[in-house]
Formats: C-alpha cells, sequence, structure tokens
C-alpha cells in the first residue's frame, strides 16, 4: 500500500515537473522569469499556487493532479469550492488551471526519459492549460479535455498569449511604484491578504525600468 501511495502523482509533483520545464522553455527564449509560490496561508487567499512574471505580465496558475479515491488513481481532476470561487474574482484570461496528464510519477519519468530522445517539454505538451472562467463542476472528466468539451491550450499558446499581452495581469510603474494597469483587473485588490493590497504580493517581482 505505502509503495502505490507514493507512486501516485501528487499536485506538488505536477507543480515542481511542469515548472520546471515552464521555466527552462522561458530562458531558452531569452525572456527568464522565476515562479512566486505563496505560503499555504497566503494561496488560502489568492487562490492559486504559482504566480509567472514575464516582464510586466503576471500570470497566475492552479495546479490539480489527477483525484485518487481509496488509492485508485481516477480518470478526473476535482475543483475546490471556495478555491474556485477566489479564482473566478480573477479577469478572464489572468488566472489558468494546470492539469498534468500523468497519474503516476512513473508516468511522467517516462515522459522525462524520452525527451533525452528527442522529444523536449514532453511533459509539459502533455499537459492540459484551462482558464478558470471556462470550468463548471467539481469535477473536470479527462475525456472532456482530450476531446475539447472543456476548451484547453497548451503551454506554447498560453506563452504566446503572454508575449502578445492577451494574457495575465498588466503592470506599469507610477511614480516609483508597480501598480496594476488594467482598471477592471484592480478588482482583485479587494481580495483580503494579510500583507495588504493582492498587488502588493507579486509586483515585487516586475522588472525594474
Amino acid at each position: 500500500m505505502g509503495a502505490n501511495l507514493l507512486a501516485q502523482m501528487t499536485e506538488t509533483s505536477c507543480l515542481v515537473n511542469v515548472m520546471h520545464e515552464i521555466l527552462v522553455s522561458r530562458w531558452n527564449q531569452r525572456r527568464p522569469c522565476i515562479a512566486v509560490c505563496p505560503n499555504q496561508r497566503l494561496e488560502k487567499h489568492v487562490g492559486f499556487d504559482v504566480a509567472l512574471p514575464d516582464f510586466h505580465k503576471v500570470l497566475a496558475l492552479q495546479f490539480k493532479a489527477y483525484r485518487t479515491l481509496k488509492g485508485n488513481v481516477q480518470d478526473y481532476f476535482s475543483i475546490y469550492g471556495e478555491q474556485h470561487s477566489t479564482l473566478l474574482k480573477y479577469p478572464i484570461n489572468c488566472a489558468f488551471y494546470v492539469f498534468s496528464d500523468h497519474r503516476t510519477h512513473k508516468d511522467m519519468d517516462q515522459d522525462r526519459r524520452r525527451e533525452f530522445s528527442g522529444q523536449p517539454y514532453l511533459i509539459l505538451n502533455n499537459t492540459w492549460f484551462v482558464e478558470v472562467h471556462s470550468t463548471h463542476g467539481k469535477r473536470i472528466y479527462r475525456n472532456q479535455l482530450a476531446s475539447g468539451a472543456i476548451p484547453s491550450i497548451r503551454w506554447r499558446d498560453v506563452d504566446v498569449g503572454l508575449i502578445e499581452c492577451r494574457f495575465g495581469f498588466s503592470i506599469v510603474r507610477t511614480d516609483g511604484h508597480y501598480v496594476l494597469h488594467d482598471a477592471e483587473q484592480r478588482i482583485v485588490e479587494v481580495l483580503e491578504i494579510p500583507s495588504g493590497r493582492f498587488s502588493l504580493f507579486y509586483t515585487t517581482t516586475a522588472r525594474a525600468e
């Protein structure tokens, strides 16, 4: 039983391995960035696992692994009500769920090994990115993602969206401080963050001009 539990994919493993490929991809494009992760207390307020700064854009990502029930891996991802309600407060195209299509650590390891044979970013390319407003209900089934019933995109399209400024929060520097540029996006400031306004959490990662 212990070995079986160890083999099952976890959200943390999805986050670490998918984010590794995202960051390497950005580096190879000469657009280096870091992954900014809130602590557990702050995550309850902001709803995401990772904020990805890209020059003056920031994207919020919430990672999910396949649901495990009584030691068995299911074919769906669970959406949690309170967390989802928080993410729905974000403007469209600013926050995405990240669904990694790997049931076990062995599955992910096999993709990693195939990358040595000339298939780069295979883990990343076997991951769905879904805009949070496109999801409904408490379960997202694999066949909904694979068939397009729930619209999803791959990282390369998210990446292009960031570069073209179609995705992510827009940040500008005003009077020496970084602020949210779009009035519609400032709605997230109503989120109650222990350390102050929401933008204070991530705008400090913006590149200085």
